[in-house]
């Protein structure tokens, strides 16, 4: 049990959160139920640092952790999230002058950020991802723009970068601080490249109680206060920070510093996250409680129910509901989720198509942002069932016992 906070290397870290032994991986493509049943799991005990915030799975384990080919996590299926992609790249692009600049991209996937980069202007780019796939890579095959298929090494990245982003990686790392100096230390920062760094909302995720995103992968979970702290003593200087895709996201802009000055976390914002998570477990088991209701009289009433979303959020929300036999399906509209299993429940991940073969009464929404490109798709197909946003329990269960 890592009792030291490995974000600021020296709070006390107080533990506040456990649930289920969850699987080490929610977003595998499994073909097989018993594999995806027997699949491995860890233990979960989320803690918070006492003097950064920064909130972490104390019982993590990285042994059997790895981030290879099968791997699949790309949301850019989704118009709603291609769209926010967009709006992010042409900040970065106007703001900072990037047209015509070299890119590297930590954590990038099959490359989709840095076709967008390519396509906006930007002049070279290096991506670095183990799980990237080269027979579907995003990346547009050009002199200059390269993705190599492993973590980041110091060796084999360009040291002069005009911009370097790192979006929904550094929470599957359990020593944040180590990562991002590493990877600080690896670039020239004479040439005062911006940084741009993207991870979960760790606020948003304890005021809605939202047990459907805590799993084993994100093993740190960053407040504002906690993921200035490491960026600044990194060596950058934060240029803003600021909260994206319905807050759902916490983000920082920086440079590398030109002073030596490493600013602490204010007192005021410390005891505000403590009260949140003070609150969490309470309204994690409320929500727990309400969800296991409303699948039981569901299911008692001989009504369909499935969850939209195959990844990360289904996984953690049937572990922490003790994978009810109440769901029929998750639905997906990344293809290549189609025909595969969740790890953990083994509940089976189909397309949209699929729907149309059987009668579908609820749509519980895993991610609510995604509401009104879900009810189009419905729409498209000739089915209109009730869809209940995840983080709606009360207003869904009360709907559900007046019919």
């Amino acid at each position: 049990m890592i009792s030291t906070c490995p974000n600021c290397r020296t709070g006390h870290v107080t533990p506040f959160f456990e649930t289920r032994a969850a699987p080490i991986h929610s977003v595998l493509l499994l073909k097989n139920r018993d594999e995806a049943v027997r699949f491995p799991r860890g233990e979960m005990c989320l803690g918070v640092c006492d003097d950064c915030a920064f909130i972490f799975n104390m019982a993590f384990d990285e042994d059997g952790m790895t981030y290879e080919l099968g791997y699949e996590s790309t949301q850019a299926y989704s118009g709603t999230f291609r769209a926010f992609q967009v709006a992010v790249v042409d900040r970065l692009m106007d703001t900072y002058d990037l047209a015509g600049k070299h890119a590297i991209e930590v954590g990038c996937a099959q490359g989709e950020f840095l076709e967008l980069m390519r396509q906006k202007g930007i002049g070279s780019a290096t991506g670095f991802d183990p799980a990237h796939d080269a027979s579907r890579s995003a990346l547009a095959a050009q002199p200059g723009f390269e993705i190599i298929a492993d973590y980041f090494n110091a060796q084999q990245a360009e040291r002069r970068s005009d911009v370097l982003a790192c979006l929904m990686t550094i929470e599957h790392v359990i020593r944040p601080a180590d990562f991002l100096q590493e990877i600080v230390d690896a670039i020239d920062t004479a040439s005062e490249p911006v940084v741009y760094l993207q991870a979960p909302n760790a606020e948003k995720i304890l005021d809605d109680g939202a047990c459907w995103d805590v799993y084993y992968e994100h093993c740190s979970y960053f407040t504002a206060p906690s993921l200035r702290h490491v960026v600044e003593h990194a060596g950058l200087d934060v240029l803003n920070t600021r909260t994206e895709y319905d807050d759902q996201y916490l983000t920082v802009d920086a440079r590398p510093s030109k002073g030596t000055a490493q600013a602490t976390a204010k007192a005021a914002d410390i005891a505000a996250i403590r009260r949140k998570v003070a609150n969490f477990a309470a309204n994690a088991q409320a929500t727990i409680a309400g969800w296991t209701d409303f699948l039981n009289t569901a299911r008692a009433r001989g009504e369909t129910v499935v969850l939209w979303g195959g990844g990360s959020k289904a996984v953690a929300f049937l572990t922490a509901l003790d994978e009810p036999e109440s769901l029929a399906y998750a639905v997906d509209i990344n293809p290549l989720k189609n025909a595969t299993f969740l790890p953990g429940s083994g509940v089976e991940v189909i397309s949209p198509n699929r729907l149309k073969g059987f009668g579908v009464d609820h749509v519980i929404v895993l991610n609510p942002i995604y509401m009104t490109e879900i009810a189009a798709t419905l729409e498209g197909l000739g089915l209109r069932p009730k869809l209940h946003a995840i983080t709606d329990m009360a207003g869904h269960a009360a709907s559900l016992a007046t019919t």
